[in-house]
């Protein structure tokens, strides 16, 4: 029995098969290229957080290149990576500034209700 690789997965299949038994893609048929989401890991590194950034960005370089020599799942999990700490950078960033703001806000909520039940005499 002639065998053949999964264009999409990587595992060995009959020739004559017409989908794979481990993905079940279509024979011939590749997925696309993955997203490298190169451009929000660079704003992430410039305008969040540096360390997540530059983590982001060399998991979004390796996209293309993993997915050029036909490893198209770990393209996929390259590009899944490059997002999520993309993500948390953007994360780190912005909890410092919505507890900031969270806490003027509340804080001058209460002034006003303390300073309103003192002239209320409660």
């Amino acid at each position: 029995m002639e065998t053949k690789k999964c264009l999409t997965c990587g595992a060995e299949m009959d020739v004559n098969a017409i989908k794979c038994p481990s993905c079940g893609a279509s024979k011939g048929r590749k997925k696309p290229m993955p997203k490298s989401h190169l451009a929000w890991a660079i704003f992430s590194t410039l305008f969040c957080c540096l360390p997540t950034g530059i983590v982001s960005i060399v998991y979004a370089a390796k996209v293309s290149k993993t997915y050029q020599q036909g490893n198209i799942v770990e393209a996929y999990r390259k590009s899944k990576l490059a997002d999520r700490w993309a993500n948390i950078g953007a994360l780190i960033a912005f909890i410092p500034l919505i507890l900031y703001i969270l806490v003027n806000v509340v804080g001058v909520n209460i002034a006003l209700v303390s300073d309103i039940l003192k002239n209320l005499g409660i």
